[in-house]
């Protein structure tokens, strides 16, 4: 399973390429997805977000802002999101 060490790790390792490539699309979803498995949606939408302005064909981005959207409760939105219908 993932330690918190790991996630740790992992931020830090991010944060350091972050620092050298501040639109890294990859680089940026690994940030949203710790913010995610830190329970942070709306830090990760916002990672999610950067990582697809950088990226728009990031589709690993767009279930990360997705899945983050329905965690915190708008499925409407994580349903435009992902392409699978229209909010409202």
């Amino acid at each position: 399973g993932v330690t918190t060490g790991n996630i740790e790790e992992a931020e830090d390792a991010t944060d350091r390429i972050l620092v050298a490539s501040p639109n890294d699309s990859d680089a940026l979803l690994v940030k949203g997805l710790i913010a995610l498995a830190k329970r942070r949606m709306d830090q990760a939408i916002r990672y999610a977000d950067r990582a697809l302005a950088a990226r728009p064909d990031n589709e690993n981005a767009r279930i990360l802002k997705a899945r983050s959207l329905y965690l915190k409760g708008d499925a409407p939105a994580a349903l435009t999101t992902i392409g699978g219908g229209e909010a409202g």
